[in-house]
């Protein structure tokens, strides 16, 4: 009896309410390593250490987010690519980058450009909560910061044990192509 009324509901919901914000950079966004290379953030990878934080402390990746351009607006952020929901530091507030006042969106006819050539944004899941470009700090994937994490009672190495699951390598995934 509950269930025929929920699935309704959950069948509406998806299809009339709109999805989660894309938050991501252009693929030729470069990242700095640790070890002081730079490299487009398409080449991370889990388990890359990325440039130290304002503080000192290492960044560890620990997840690659490969996500579909369609749907999300563009900005440029000085010299970054990136979509209007990632969340930039300004002020030591994080804010949308779309209500950055340095953000310049991309015309109708720039994003329809751009979709067309650019398929895939890409972001990190990184131990420090933080990604450093070009002088911006941006947040990392999930938008939780290193300060919430600990006033949980949490460390970033137990966080994402918890977070950060997906499937192994060997699975078999059925597309809707069979």
């Amino acid at each position: 009896i509950v269930a025929i009324p929920l699935a309704i509901i959950i069948t509406w919901a998806q299809s009339h309410l709109p999805g989660p914000a894309m938050k991501c950079f252009d693929r030729s966004t470069i990242v700095k390593k640790a070890d002081g290379t730079r490299v487009p953030i398409h080449e991370i990878r889990v388990g890359d250490l990325l440039q130290t934080d304002r503080e000192g402390f290492t960044n560890k990746v620990s997840a690659v987010i490969k996500v579909e351009t369609k749907g999300s607006a563009m900005y440029r952020l000085g010299n970054i690519l990136v979509s209007d929901s990632h969340k930039v530091y300004y002020h030591g507030k994080l804010i949308p980058v779309s209500e950055h006042p340095d953000a310049v969106p991309f015309s109708k006819e720039e994003m329809e450009d751009y979709e067309r050539k650019e398929p895939f944004l890409y972001c990190l899941n990184t131990t420090r909560k933080k990604i450093l470009l070009s002088g911006f700090v941006f947040s990392d994937w999930d938008d939780l910061t290193y300060e919430v994490i600990q006033k949980n009672g949490y460390t970033p190495e137990q966080i994402h044990e918890w977070l950060d699951k997906g499937f192994i390598g060997t699975s078999v995934v059925k597309l809707n192509t069979g």
